[in-house]
């Protein structure tokens, strides 16, 4: 994808730091976490962004899964909503775990692929 990809706004004003579709780099904790599959992941373990459309329209959510289409978690971040958009565009995202789940929590870095 191209380079070009430039955010707006955002800044000190309180709203989403800038960054591009392709400078992306963010660690982040996985919410709702599956302890199930979250039990068996290791450190620098790639897990895929996937986005997951609602149900009743509008802006659905993004999953972690894991190389069998397993689900870790979900992502939040006030970046999110962007995310999503540059996903739509056809983006791709991994998520690398960094630190080894403990008691459920499980973090992970987002980066673009």
């Amino acid at each position: 994808m191209s380079g070009s990809d430039r955010s707006s706004g955002g800044g000190s004003s309180g709203g989403a730091p800038e960054w591009s579709c392709v400078s992306l780099v963010k660690r982040v904790a996985l919410n709702s976490p599956v302890p199930a599959v979250v039990s068996g992941l290791q450190v620098r373990q790639v897990l895929e962004l996937v986005r997951v459309p609602s149900t009743s329209g509008g802006f659905g959510r993004i999953e972690a899964q894991t190389n069998t289409g397993a689900t870790a978690g979900s992502i939040t971040f006030d970046g999110v909503r962007r995310l999503w958009d540059c996903m739509e565009r056809g983006f791709r995202y991994h998520a690398m775990v960094t630190e080894i789940p403990v008691g459920g929590r499980c973090v992970v870095e987002l980066r673009h692929v």
